[in-house]
């Protein structure tokens, strides 16, 4: 390789702890200096050209295939990392009080943003529990008038009681008349109206290590009231493996070293956890982030929806795996390269012309993701496109606005042009028509990873994420696209949206 870096032994024996390779690493430096290509967008997926829309019919006969498949069923939820960034704006607010304790001006973004949130902090859903802890540290109690109060409250909650270095799965999210309720448990309710078999229901939490005891402890509470709604589960975690994690570098592509003189090594992104996920063993996977759960009142149509797009899933394997079956015991038929076509346009959206077998199991031999897709309201993140390949040919995948040069007109005009967002409400097929477990590895496109600037110690440095765990490391899965109620979608960015009214009990 080509000017290589120069380690030393204490920075190899560094790699060696994570788990890294000097040849792994020696290629994440060649990626920061020849940089990552920007994807081609061909056009936005929309309805009827991409994105499925179900009439009611087809809604409840997908649930129906669903209710009467017998297959084993798990949710997958990415829930690693602390719930920093929800809590940002806080720490903002507090850097911009005045020593008295008195709010500043309204004019102050930091403020003015904030609120909102001011005049209803007795509307977050930890507030009751909070004010009772407190009480022990401010006897004279708390009134929601007081400036001083207010900041009172947010010091105890961020300095005293440190929410925002909890895990986020573990935030209160919900306050029912009765109980407060924190996304974790949240998840574990929704599962229990779709998993299948109904006993017990699995689930898989990737997470930080540090967080592993306060997981456990948090179910053990929760435990016998769930049993005594006869809700049995099976909950499995794991941590993203360290020899997933990337160098960082400086401007000039160098190695960063942090004041100790060591390399700084960062997580490789959610990327990472396509390893956790090639780990998790069942028929059908359900995936969804931790921060997106519904109230109680609003679970049917979550249900409903994550029933049929299983069931969807279910129809489009059943056809794949008869054609691969029959290909494999007649040979190549006329009426077999007919059907792929078929089944390429009907459930693809993709005109291809089969020639021969090994084209149509090059095509059709891989995992299958139903992917639900929102009506985009202005939200952060990826969405559906479709991208050209460097042969020329088009598939369907989840793009990052990251991946995408948007200095480009023709390129900024198609995101423009888009109509859905992705919530994250993926569900995937990952046995083979043997019923054998895919090698998810084999359907990651690495050059898909992103380049990102962050800000160390008051430096800019360059930090490399890998191909995202729905973007480029499920790039060449077979994908359909379905337009989901946007009602399904109620994620928690930022402490601000739990005053929305999907999440106020």
């Amino acid at each position: 390789m080509m000017n290589t870096y120069q380690f030393t032994k204490d920075d190899i024996q560094q790699l060696k702890t994570h788990g890294l390779t000097v040849e792994q690493v020696q290629q994440q430096l060649a990626c920061f200096k020849k940089g990552i290509p920007y994807v081609k967008l061909a056009a936005p997926a929309t309805s009827g050209n991409g994105i499925i829309r179900l009439n009611q019919t087809q809604l409840l006969n997908f649930i129906k295939v669903y209710d009467r498949a017998t297959v084993e069923t798990i949710k997958f939820v990415p829930a690693s990392g602390a719930a920093t960034r929800m809590f940002k704006l806080f720490h903002q607010f507090l850097q911009a009080c005045s020593q008295n304790n008195s709010l500043l001006p309204t004019d102050q973004p930091e403020i003015e943003a904030l609120q909102p949130l001011l005049h209803n902090l007795d509307k977050l859903p930890f507030f009751p529990a909070l004010r009772a802890q407190m009480a022990a540290k401010f006897p004279s109690g708390y009134n929601p008038q007081s400036d001083k109060d207010k900041i009172q409250f947010i010091r105890f909650m961020l300095e005293d009681m440190n929410y925002d270095c909890l895990p986020k799965g573990l935030i209160p999210f919900h306050h029912y008349a009765d109980k407060t309720v924190t996304a974790f448990e949240e998840h574990l309710k929704e599962a229990a109206t779709y998993l299948r078999p109904a006993s017990p229901l699995q689930l898989h939490f990737t997470i930080s290590p540090g967080h592993i005891k306060a997981f456990k402890a948090a179910f053990l509470n929760i435990k016998k009231q769930l049993e005594a709604q006869g809700l049995h589960y099976k909950i499995t975690y794991s941590f993203q493996n360290s020899s997933t994690d990337t160098v960082a570098v400086d401007l000039h592509n160098i190695p960063y070293r942090k004041n100790d003189g060591q390399l700084l090594i960062r997580p490789g992104g959610h990327g990472a956890l396509i390893e956790n996920l090639n780990q998790v063993e069942a028929d059908i996977i359900f995936i969804k982030n931790i921060d997106n759960v519904v109230l109680e009142k609003d679970l049917s149509t979550v249900t409903q929806y994550k029933k049929a797009l299983a069931g969807l899933l279910l129809t489009i394997q059943d056809k794949v795996f008869q054609l691969l079956s029959e290909l494999e015991a007649t040979g190549c038929q006329e009426h077999l390269k007919e059907t792929a076509e078929d089944l390429a346009l009907e459930f693809f959206h993709r005109h291809k012309k089969f020639e021969c077998a090994k084209e149509i199991i090059h095509f059709f031999n891989r995992p299958i993701r139903v992917c639900g897709m929102v009506k985009n309201e202005g939200e952060p993140g990826g969405g559906p496109f479709w991208v050209r390949l460097e042969d020329g040919t088009f598939t369907l995948q989840i793009i990052e606005r990251s991946q995408i040069n948007t200095d480009d007109p023709k390129q900024a005009t198609i995101v423009e042009n888009a109509t859905h967002f992705n919530p994250v409400d993926l569900v995937c097929g990952v046995r083979d028509y043997k019923g054998n477990k895919f090698d998810l590895h084999q359907f990651v496109a690495p050059e898909q990873g992103i380049i990102t600037r962050k800000s160390k110690n008051g430096k800019i440095i360059k930090a490399l994420e890998l191909p995202g765990l729905w973007n480029g490391s499920m790039a060449h899965w077979n994908t359909i696209f379905v337009d989901v109620p946007l009602s399904t979608f109620n994620p928690v960015k930022t402490v601000l949206d739990l005053l929305r009214p999907s999440h106020q009990a």
